[in-house]
């Protein structure tokens, strides 16, 4: 979640492709594929797959597809998402796509999306639109696949930090450090839940901790950023030995 000030969240999830970039207009990442063909060439296998997996459905996105198993039986559907993956890997290496396998979900997706890409170009365009970096920016995740997005947000914030103009304002410094002499201090907070290897910097135990602390940062838009910042300074957010 990026937070452009006091007064604002903004909330941001993947893997889906597109951006919504205000009440009905989205960005799409399609990286030039050509969906027609890729859905031409999957939809009979995900057909095949649906039949003869009680409880699976297939989910047509604008521009991908999806092929969830979430309401399956856990050993079956899991031995055939499997299957699936490996299946619709071999056919669809040729089309410049990648499958995705979620919690309960295949999905498909340009080999160069990740979760990076969408947190990159929001902090990217923000500071295009306004001029400003975020006074608060809060990244979280609970897999591998977030790693991505822990490092481009460094990275960012390393690019941002070595531009050579001068009008340009810093990123946000990294783990809380304050920037300076500036009225409102400048925080970076990246997360996972579950304590594990990672680039972020901080964890949350449990599901119910992340829920916790969103809604303390949403129940009073006046205190969104001391309380995050509060936050990590409390046993929940606990910083990564």
């Amino acid at each position: 979640a990026a937070a452009a000030s006091s007064q604002e969240v903004r909330l941001r999830r993947m893997h889906m492709s597109s951006q919504q970039k205000g009440a009905r207009d989205w960005f799409i990442f399609d990286y030039g594929v050509n969906w027609d063909l890729v859905k031409a060439i999957a939809m009979p296998i995900l057909q095949r797959y649906t039949a003869r997996t009680n409880g699976s459905s297939i989910r047509i996105r604008d521009p991908s597809v999806a092929w969830s198993y979430y309401r399956t039986d856990p050993e079956w559907g899991l031995m055939q998402a499997r299957k699936l993956l490996a299946e619709l890997e071999a056919v669809l290496l040729p089309h410049n796509v990648q499958v995705i396998h979620e919690k309960g979900e295949l999905e498909i997706v340009p080999r160069q999306l990740h979760k990076g890409v969408v947190v990159k170009r929001v902090l990217q365009k923000r500071a295009q639109r306004t001029g400003s970096t975020p006074d608060f920016v809060f990244v979280i995740g609970d897999d591998a696949s977030d790693e991505k997005m822990f490092s481009s947000v460094m990275s960012y914030a390393a690019d941002v930090a070595g531009d050579p103009n001068p009008n340009k304002p810093p990123p946000p410094p990294m783990d809380g450090a304050a920037d300076g002499d500036e009225e409102v201090e400048q925080r970076l907070f990246m997360c996972t839940v579950g304590r594990k290897p990672s680039l972020a910097g901080h964890y949350l135990d449990s599901v119910s901790e992340v829920h916790d602390l969103l809604v303390a940062l949403t129940s009073d838009p006046e205190a969104q950023v001391q309380a995050a910042i509060d936050a990590a300074a409390a046993p929940g957010l606990a910083h990564r030995p």
